[in-house]
């Protein structure tokens, strides 16, 4: 009988050690979860919004009134276009980490499942990848390129008008 006891102690720790296991699995991906993306997205807007935009800003306020009407017209339009796309990309990739969010959160309900918990898991992270994904091919990569290329054309004609005002060089277009 004492033989009995001893095994069904032995299982009933290797049950509680199995649970244990589980627990830290459940709380490594709790922090996975929270860490989602937030610091590439943040160093990404930080640098385009500081760098290009702010610095398209900032040489417009100089140079704006001594450059051509069609000049600001120009380069503004095309900046305005940039920006617009660019908020479009910020909105979107917004409301698509919040729906991301939402079903890997919903994983949680199943942490006292270990089965259960894994294969949620690996199924929203799945349909998380699909999705950014299709977002990268279909979303992402025509805004990025309509942003950017209207930015840098933007910034170029108000570029060149700053350097013209500098050097003396007739204004483009001229005035």
């Amino acid at each position: 009988m004492g033989k009995v006891v001893q095994e069904t102690q032995r299982i009933g720790k290797s049950a509680v050690e199995m649970q244990i296991e589980h627990s830290r699995y459940v709380f490594d991906k709790q922090i996975e979860f929270a860490h989602m993306g937030n610091a590439h997205s943040l160093n990404y807007n930080n640098v385009i919004v500081l760098a290009g935009y702010g610095a398209f800003f900032a040489i417009w306020s100089q140079v704006a009134p001594d450059i051509g009407k069609s000049a600001r017209a120009l380069s503004g339009g095309l900046m305005a276009i940039s920006l617009i796309s660019y908020v479009i990309w910020t909105v979107y990739e917004m409301l698509l980490n919040a729906r991301t969010i939402e079903r890997v959160a919903a994983c949680f309900e199943y942490a006292n499942q270990p089965q259960r918990f894994e294969k949620e898991w690996v199924a929203t992270q799945l349909n998380a990848k699909k999705l950014i994904e299709r977002s990268n091919r279909f979303v992402w990569l025509p805004t990025f390129i309509v942003s950017l290329l209207f930015g840098l054309i933007g910034g170029s004609v108000l570029g060149y008008n700053a350097l013209a005002l500098v050097m003396e060089m007739p204004l483009w277009p001229h005035p």
